[in-house]
This record gives C-alpha cells, sequence and structure tokens, in this order.
C-alpha cells in the first residue's frame, strides 16, 4: 500500500499541492470479459491484501490492481475478513451474535439446501404454484424419469406484511402502602398494612418505534415499518400473528392487538417450505465468503497496467 497514492494527480487545493482522492478509472467490461487474462482464485483464510499482491505479483505493491480487478473500494470491508474477526464484525454492525440472527433481511428460495428428488407421479401431484420450484431430470432418450429443485436464486424482500391494530398496554396500580404521619398511630388486626383504595390505570410511556422486533408470547415474530398510536405495520413474519400482547423488542413497549389485517402476502402458504428467511448473520457469513473468490490478473500484464494507469489518471 505504500505506493498506492503515488498513481493519483497532484492538484492546487487552497493554495497547496494535495493528492486527489476523487480520481477513479474502472477496469472495463471488455478487459473484464477477456478470460485469457485473468485467473479465478480463492483467498486463503486471514490472507491481507499486501500478502496477496506479493505472493502472487513478487510486490506488495499490487494491492491496487487487485482492488481495481474486483471493483474493491473500501481495502477493509469490501476486502474478506478473516473467520475469527467476522463474528467481532457482526457484533459491532448488530449489537450482538443473537440480534444478528433475529434480524430478518429478505427471504430466499432454498433450493441450496434442499436435495430432494421426486418422481414424475409426486410432481403431477403439486399445485401450479409449487411446480414452478423443480425442474426435469431427462435421460438418454429424452425421456422425464424425476424432478430436482430447479437451481435459480430468487429474492423478495418480504414474505408478507400486516396490519396490528393495538392499544398501548396500561400500568395497573392497584394497590399502595399508607405512610402515615409523625406519632400518628393506626391500629390494625394482624399487624396487617392499610391500603388505599383502587388507583386509576395510567398509559405506559414507552412507544413502539420503526425498525424494532417484536414478539409474541416470548417468541419473535415480526419486525415493525411504520408506527401510529393505534396501528403497527409489520414484515418479516414468523407464524401467526394474534390478538393480544405484543412487545417490542428495542422500545420496551407494550401493547393489545384487537385486529390482525394482512396488506400482502408475497409468498403463499402453501409455498413456504420452499423460501427460508435470511438473517442479518446469515447475510454477513454469505457475504464475506464470496468475497473470497475474485480474479487475478495475469502477472504478465501487471506492469502494461500500471502504465495505462498512470496514463489514465494523467489526463
Amino acid at each position: 500500500m505504500t505506493q498506492f497514492f503515488k498513481k493519483f494527480p497532484v492538484i492546487n487545493y487552497a493554495n497547496k499541492n494535495a493528492i486527489n482522492l476523487l480520481s477513479r478509472v474502472t477496469m472495463s467490461k471488455l478487459a473484464l470479459s477477456t478470460t485469457q487474462a485473468y485467473y479465478d482464485y480463492t483467498i486463503p483464510d486471514g490472507t491481507r491484501p499486501d500478502n496477496l499482491s506479493f505472493n502472487y505479483y513478487d510486490n506488495p505493491d499490487y494491492v491496487w490492481l487487485i482492488g481495481l480487478t474486483n471493483k474493491i473500494v473500501d481495502p477493509y470491508y469490501d476486502f474478506p475478513i478473516s473467520d475469527d474477526n467476522i463474528n467481532t464484525l457482526v457484533i459491532k454492525k448488530y449489537g450482538s451474535i443473537a440480534k444478528a440472527n433475529e434480524k430478518i433481511l429478505y427471504f430466499q428460495n432454498n433450493w441450496k439446501t434442499d436435495e430432494s428428488n421426486i418422481s414424475t407421479t409426486a410432481f403431477a401431484a403439486l399445485g401450479v404454484g409449487q411446480q414452478k420450484y423443480w425442474a426435469p431430470e431427462i435421460n438418454e432418450k429424452n425421456t422425464i424419469i424425476s424432478y430436482v429443485r430447479k437451481q435459480e436464486d430468487w429474492i423478495v424482500t418480504t414474505n408478507k406484511v400486516q396490519n396490528l391494530s393495538y392499544a398501548y398496554s396500561v400500568v395497573d396500580n392497584e394497590f399502595v402502602n399508607v405512610l402515615t404521619e409523625v406519632n400518628y398511630e393506626i391500629m390494625t388486626e394482624n399487624d396487617f398494612n392499610i391500603i388505599v383504595d383502587y388507583i386509576p390505570e395510567t398509559v405506559t410511556d414507552k412507544k413502539f418505534v420503526a425498525g424494532e422486533l417484536v414478539s409474541q408470547g416470548g417468541v419473535t415474530f415480526a419486525t415493525v415499518v411504520t408506527v401510529s398510536e393505534t396501528t403497527l405495520v409489520i414484515h418479516h413474519i414468523s407464524g401467526t400473528a394474534v390478538t393480544g400482547k405484543i412487545t417490542g423488542l428495542t422500545s420496551g413497549a407494550s401493547g393489545v392487538v384487537s385486529l390482525v389485517t394482512t396488506l400482502n402476502q408475497n409468498i403463499p402458504s402453501t409455498e413456504l417450505i420452499y423460501w427460508s428467511a435470511v438473517t442479518a448473520y446469515d447475510y454477513e457469513i454469505d457475504l464475506n465468503a464470496k468475497r473470497k473468490n475474485i480474479k487475478l490478473l495475469d502477472n504478465k500484464y501487471a506492469e502494461q497496467a500500471t502504465k495505462e494507469l498512470k496514463t489514465l489518471l494523467l489526463i
């Protein structure tokens, strides 16, 4: 990284010479499509960019070339993190591993974890909505012999959106102890405390907030989208929302739901088995794994790329 900024032009800024950090070049699509010039490479766990540059190009200063080839802008977070540090990143970003595992980001069809193989008879018995998740296996006679899950990645932003009509829970202060004046004695049987009459219920001052998780019966079941004094719009719904008490896990607010209305259902109930929720933890682990698979420009083109980069930055 020591020579990285030497590739950038110097400009006059506030009457001083300064490196123009806003200068950018990108690898053209034509260059990236030239398969003979690149090698697919999986970065070993824990390898730093400068280590990779030295190991492949015999020069630690070709970090910029690795970044340019793979559209890596941020060397700290666009480059894969070691397996030992990924949990640290998740905790810093989401607060804890548990919270990251509870936070649903979207839903994805789960063909990668489904190795099922069904007969043509079983396929014919499926509903039309379910048949689209399966692909035929054909023998040498061009005859369909069975069906396997279709290997295509499909994503929806959420499985279901619902509206909850609710009222905030109340604090019920039914009884309080009586304090007596100095030297004033109140006689009670069996030393029981004297209590005053019922004190009116008061509404809690804790309010639901957008983006928080909500639970019902101790089970986290949805994420709040929008909040008003009488309704909550929720999505990323696990299980079935019912009338009764709900609690906000961030705000600590509690309310009593009187009516549940489904506004939109992106995944029909009969197709839920073909989808899985992608949590924040799943997303970060998968993203880090994908970042390990990069392309390396052939070593013999490195010097030429350096010359062309200098030319482009000086234009």
